[in-house]
């Protein structure tokens, strides 16, 4: 008798892990108490909780100044700049009027209108938005204001004000995951796969490791919530993912703040492109919660209830793709969605 035998034989690849927290807003704000977040100023001082005209004589302000906030930035892992607000007090005779300045040497310059329109003239309705700003032509700023009175014996009030970005992905360090492949070398003593990889590992002090030596194969990563404190809301690629022979890969997992019970839901065309910018809306009696779907075409759910819930998938050229999701512990969903 023959018996016959397959095996396969290929370069081996590497792969590189990276774990990272979600962008998050952050703001910076001032409420005059004394002038420790200014930079600069001229005819104007702080009082009683409000950045006024400094008196020139007894009861008479001068007619004009201006203040400058600290440097705001360099921040770490800057994403956008998203919007500066303020509380005043102006009246007939008084104005008080706000711009954005960034550094060209050898001095602070208002941002131009180009890329901030309205900014040279001064802002007067508050809130601005600083979207659109650049991260790398403006990393740092400086917050002006401009007061001014046409009546010596009134001034404007500036009472506090407050400018907000977003920063991150931002790197978690020695977060510990497990990744396994699917390839199986036999069964255990309860009949359970035994699978040729499944290694318990942690990303380094930067947040990364570098896997090597590892074989072809489809290998999913996890992460043990409640050993960690962190859950996966995003994987980029989306788990579990092909390794091929003699390549180099990186996944890109976004954790959150671990919930009993959440869902990682991925939008998939049929040809297994992920679809970024879907509408994803996950309801049931007294919950209902939308959100749009990530660059890597997912979104997560959290904190949510042991239960039944119904999730619709919607975006411009696909039909509408709805399921009925039981959610217990951390709950994976794909949806795939066909093409109009």
């Amino acid at each position: 008798e023959t018996t016959e035998a397959s095996f396969i034989i290929d370069k081996i690849s590497s792969k590189t892990v990276r774990t990272w927290e979600p962008i998050k807003e952050f703001s910076l704000s001032d409420d005059f108490d004394d002038w420790s977040g200014v930079s600069g100023y001229a005819s104007t001082t702080a009082a009683a909780g409000s950045a006024v005209l400094e008196e020139e004589n007894t009861d008479s302000y001068w007619p004009s100044g201006y203040f400058m906030s600290q440097d705001i930035g360099p921040i770490d892992y800057l994403a956008d700049w998203k919007e500066f607000s303020w509380n005043d007090i102006t009246g007939a005779s008084t104005t008080a009027k706000y711009k954005i300045t960034y550094y060209q040497n050898p001095d602070w310059v208002d941002i131009p209108d180009s890329d901030l329109p309205g900014n040279s003239a001064g802002f007067e309705i508050s809130p601005v938005d600083l979207s659109g700003l650049s991260t790398t032509t403006y990393p740092v700023l400086r917050l002006r204001a401009d007061l001014s009175t046409e009546d010596a014996s009134s001034t404007p009030s500036v009472l506090d004000w407050l400018i907000s970005w977003d920063a991150g992905p931002t790197p978690i360090p020695n977060l510990a995951f497990n990744m396994q492949g699917q390839k199986t070398i036999g069964k255990d003593s309860s009949d359970d796969p035994i699978y040729k990889y499944s290694e318990n590992l942690s990303t380094g002090a930067d947040g990364t490791l570098v896997i090597n030596n590892l074989e072809f194969d489809v290998y999913n990563i996890t992460v043990d919530g409640s050993s960690t404190g962190y859950d996966i809301s995003e994987s980029c690629p989306f788990q579990p993912v092909n390794v091929f022979p003699d390549t180099a890969s990186t996944a890109d997992l976004i954790l959150a703040v671990h919930s009993n019970n959440t869902l990682l839901t991925a939008a998939k065309s049929v040809s297994g492109d992920m679809i970024p910018g879907a509408s994803a809306r996950l309801y049931k009696i007294g919950y209902d919660e939308t959100q749009t779907t990530s660059a890597c075409g997912q979104t997560f759910f959290t904190p949510l209830y042991v239960g039944d819930y119904i999730l619709e998938v919607s975006k411009t050229g696909y039909e509408i793709a709805s399921s009925t999701v039981s959610v217990s512990g951390q709950t994976i969903l794909e949806m795939i969605m066909n093409e109009l």
